[in-house]
């Protein structure tokens, strides 16, 4: 009996010693998807900087990793997003929605701790952790879009924020609909009370006595979910003939076309003097002129493209070229004689633009050396007229300084001589002429004697202003290699 009772005793520790065994087989086999499961968290997902990223950790946890044990540490994840990665807010909604469609206790866990962290946040009314309730906020606003949260989340949050419509609430609040509001506004299912909460803002900025900044953020806001109606952009009536040229020049600047660039100037030039030069109702020069200076303000690499453009339709149609740098020179002209508090922004880039297209027309033979130094010298020179005034106020000043440097020099001289020297230095010491050092001082401020002078006063060209001279050396350098060959040529 003794000895059954040893084996029945065996056989119950036998049995009762089978099972762990079978745990650490599935310890074993879960250790690398749990492994695979924190490379995923710790590597994959701070790395999700756009939708296909995001798409293929999403589908990456979903194949083979989603363990109950994954999908809790996938919402911890998700929920531990930095509070200075804001970009990444929308990319981690994406990952939560996608996931959410096969597991949605992600989901769920994800919204519950959020909610958790508002009320952890607004806890007491502490002004502090701005930047963690502008996460909270903005998270809870794309996990709304995303549908992975409900949208009673997000109307819950902000009736509270304005029951007591103050300081970080306002923050609060404002970040909440600029983020989810539009969406919400514009599904039928909860446009009415989104409308009710945004009228809420409303009333509270003019009802309670909110400071500049909080003003203007729920303007801002409001304007961002609500955005003003604005009439429709009017485009103008085009002709046909305006819309070829046009179509005709766009494809000379698309790089992107099989054709060499030789070819498309060349089937360009065929097509423009395919046009109907001599029409009276509209004359194909101007729109040439029109789309050929449009082309080279829009792109620097087309300039080259217009003038060879215009260069080979020289020699059929001049007037197109002439009218080109009829409205080039006018153009540098009226830029630079305008002062620079009442010119527009984009005038000086256009300018540098007609410059290089001035450069350009010389390298293509369309301007000579001579009219392209002239209208050059025209540019700094306009408006710096040597006037009578100014000449009596350069030779006011150049006495004064004759007379300062004769002074000075003639007191340098005197101290010199006061000098004791040495007894073993025999050099003496050298006197300068005061006479030859002040007139040489006073020939600084000599006026100019071809009628300009750049130091006269000009209100286009004032002293902190470097256009022209930019607008020179623009045009300068792009013809600097034909003129250093046509110089060696010579």
């Amino acid at each position: 009996d003794d000895g059954d009772q040893d084996d029945d005793g065996a056989a119950d520790a036998s049995s009762l010693a089978a099972p762990p065994p079978a745990a650490d087989d599935e310890d074993d086999a879960a250790a690398p998807v749990q492994d695979a499961v924190g490379q995923l968290v710790r590597e994959d997902l701070p790395a999700c900087h756009n939708r296909d990223r995001a798409d293929a950790v999403a589908m990456k946890f979903c194949e083979g990793l989603a363990t109950k044990k994954a999908q809790r540490r996938l919402a911890r994840a998700l929920f531990a997003c930095p509070r200075t990665a804001l970009e990444l807010l929308p990319q981690y909604s994406r990952v939560a929605a996608v996931v959410c469609a096969a597991f949605p206790d992600v989901g769920r866990a994800l919204c519950q701790e959020l909610a958790s962290e508002y009320r952890f946040l607004f806890r007491g009314k502490k002004q502090h952790n701005l930047e963690s309730k502008m996460r909270n906020a903005r998270f809870v606003g794309e996990l709304v879009k995303f549908r992975v949260a409900p949208p009673q989340l997000a109307f819950n949050l902000a009736r509270n924020c304005l029951s007591d419509f103050s300081h970080h609430a306002v923050d609060y609040c404002c970040a909440l609909i600029e983020t989810c509001g539009g969406f919400l506004l514009r599904s039928p299912v909860t446009a009415s009370r989104t409308a009710k909460i945004l009228g809420a803002m409303v009333k509270m900025k003019t009802a309670k006595p909110l400071n500049a900044r909080d003003a203007t953020l729920v303007s801002y806001a409001h304007d961002r979910v609500c955005p003003p109606e604005r009439a429709a952009r009017v485009m103008k009536p085009r002709s046909e003939t305006y819309r070829f040229v046009g179509y005709v020049f766009a494809r000379l600047a698309d790089a992107s076309l099989d054709q060499k660039t030789g070819e498309r100037v060349e089937a360009t030039i065929r097509a423009l003097r395919a046009l109907d030069w001599d029409a009276l109702d509209e004359p194909a020069a101007p729109l040439v002129a029109k789309h050929a200076l449009k082309l080279a303000r829009s792109k620097a690499d087309a300039v080259p493209l217009a003038a060879d453009c215009l260069a080979g339709l020289h020699q059929f149609r001049p007037e197109a070229t002439a009218r080109v740098l009829d409205s080039v020179h006018d153009a540098l002209d009226i830029g630079t004689s305008t002062p620079p508090d009442r010119r527009p922004l984009r005038t000086a880039q256009r300018l540098v633009a007609y410059a290089a297209l001035l450069g350009e027309c010389y390298n293509f033979s369309l301007v000579s050396a001579a009219q392209l130094f002239a209208t050059l010298r025209r540019l700094l020179s306009r408006g710096h007229a040597c006037t009578d005034a100014f000449a009596a106020a350069m030779a006011a000043r150049g006495a004064r300084a004759y007379l300062e440097t004769f002074a000075s020099v003639e007191r340098a001289n005197a101290e010199g001589l006061m000098q004791e020297g040495d007894e073993d230095e025999e050099e003496e010491v050298s006197q300068e002429d005061p006479s030859q050092k002040a007139l040489d001082a006073s020939a600084l401020y000599r006026a100019a004697r071809d009628g300009w002078d750049p130091r006269a006063p000009c209100a286009g060209d004032p002293p902190r202003c470097f256009l022209r001279v930019t607008l020179c050396c623009v045009a300068l350098r792009t013809a600097a290699p034909c003129l250093v060959a046509s110089r060696k040529a010579d």
